[in-house]
């Protein structure tokens, strides 16, 4: 079974949970591009409760320059040391941010040029942390708007899944905050983060 997605920027745990049940999945660049989205921003869990971080693009210059492959990175503020000293202050007192935060901090030291390539690139780092195998490819074409109301899972906050809980750092602070940045589970639970994803549940 193939997932038609776009490649989002430090996905949810559903959205891993959705890759890891399809056997392909296609990366849905050619869409038009839209703010406010996943595709340039996720959550995390910081000292401070919930916190958004956010890709900063190059505003398109027409309507021609709007597909979501052509979407650039604006480097303008040094965004990518802003992304990781919250990170690191947020997750350095997990059990297992040491172990993996080699594997994640070279993204944000390395500059991309397109939005789309840098999350593609990062997801699939994600996927080799969590040891999922799966066949991807980028999609060739713009779909029909029926192909996209049929096959696209689009990377809202309608959860259609019931999350179980897990020790998180600031939990005792604030509360247990769920469905964040899969980072948020990967520096938590580490090698038994794929587990918590198999055990996840639709909701009836």
């Amino acid at each position: 079974m193939s997932l038609i997605i776009c490649p989002a920027y430090l996905p949810n745990i559903y959205y891993f949970y959705l890759l890891k049940k399809n056997d392909k999945t296609i990366w849905h660049v050619h869409g038009n591009y839209q703010k406010q989205t996943y595709r340039n921003r996720t959550k995390i869990y910081s000292s401070n409760g919930l916190f958004k971080l956010y890709v900063p693009v190059v505003k398109p210059k027409s309507k021609k320059e709007r597909k979501d492959f052509q979407i650039k990175i604006c480097y303008e503020e040094n965004w990518q040391k802003q992304h990781w000293k919250t990170i690191e202050n947020s997750y350095s007192s997990s059990p297992y941010f040491e172990f993996y935060k080699s594997q994640l901090v070279k993204f944000y030291k390395t500059k991309f040029e397109y939005l789309m390539e840098y999350n593609i690139m990062l997801i699939e780092t994600l996927l080799s942390i969590l040891e999922i195998k799966l066949e991807t490819e980028s999609s060739t074409k713009n779909l029909s708007q029926n192909e996209i109301e049929k096959k696209i899972i689009l990377t809202k906050d309608d959860q259609k899944i019931t999350f179980s809980r897990y020790s998180q750092v600031f939990e005792n602070k604030h509360g247990y905050i769920e469905n964040l940045s899969i980072v948020d589970l990967i520096f938590n639970l580490g090698p038994e983060s794929i587990n918590f994803i198999n055990n996840l549940k639709k909701n009836q």
